[in-house]
């Protein structure tokens, strides 16, 4: 009898825990399909920010870009990939930055946001972002959990090492000027103004860019 009594209150130990685990199974799906952000705003051209680039360029002065310049860069960049759908940027008090990338995830869409600190190596022309948290749509995920499956199936040119994503020059990759290897990104900070960046170019390879332009261009 009493061994009936211990069989039924272990099979009622067992069946609350697998109620409990698929409860919490189904609100960790929700919380995680559930996105909060906005939606992305339509793309701005990118001319303008190209010939701020080429005067940094010449100058040797950095050029500040906004949280939405940047955002529009990198979605040029990125958006090769058909998974990625765009990136959206904010930066905080902290100059950390936030980061929003809605994905499409074996034909689910999900919306990522991140804390990053970004910088550059410019030993290694990469850019850095050190990931200090990670939300799948309201749900928040440990970044190394989330950053050991984006390294499986990252593209290329991503590359993981613990807590910190490198990108192989992708923010000048939405130009058209860098495509020729005319602009080179040496410098990357952030700044309660925006993204402060800096350019180096090959300066006879930009002068023969410029006066075909205008050949073009008459």
């Amino acid at each position: 009898m009493k061994i009936t009594r211990k069989r039924s209150k272990i099979r009622i130990i067992m069946l609350s825990v697998f109620v409990f685990l698929l409860a919490a199974a189904g609100i960790a799906y929700a919380l995680a399909r559930s996105d909060p952000n906005p939606p992305l705003a339509a793309a701005e051209h990118a001319d303008g920010i190209a010939v701020r680039m080429m005067q940094a360029a010449v100058t040797g002065e950095p050029v500040c870009l906004t949280e939405e310049e940047v955002g529009f860069l990198l979605s040029r960049s990125l958006t090769r990939d058909k998974r990625i759908q765009g990136v959206r940027l904010s930066i905080n008090d902290d100059q950390t930055v936030n980061v929003y990338v809605p994905v499409l995830y074996k034909q689910m869409p999900l919306g990522i946001s991140a804390v990053v600190a970004p910088g550059l190596d410019s030993a290694s022309k990469q850019i850095t972002a050190a990931v200090q948290s990670v939300r799948i749509g309201r749900l928040p995920v440990p970044p190394g959990w989330f950053l050991s499956r984006v390294k499986k199936e990252a593209p290329d040119r991503f590359q993981v090492q613990g807590n910190t994503v490198r990108m192989q020059s992708s923010l000048l990759s939405g130009l058209s000027l860098s495509n020729g290897n005319i602009l080179h990104l040496s410098g990357l900070s952030v700044s309660d103004d925006g993204f402060l960046v800096n350019i180096t170019a090959d300066m006879d390879t930009l002068k023969n860019y410029l006066e075909r332009f205008l050949k073009r261009a008459r």
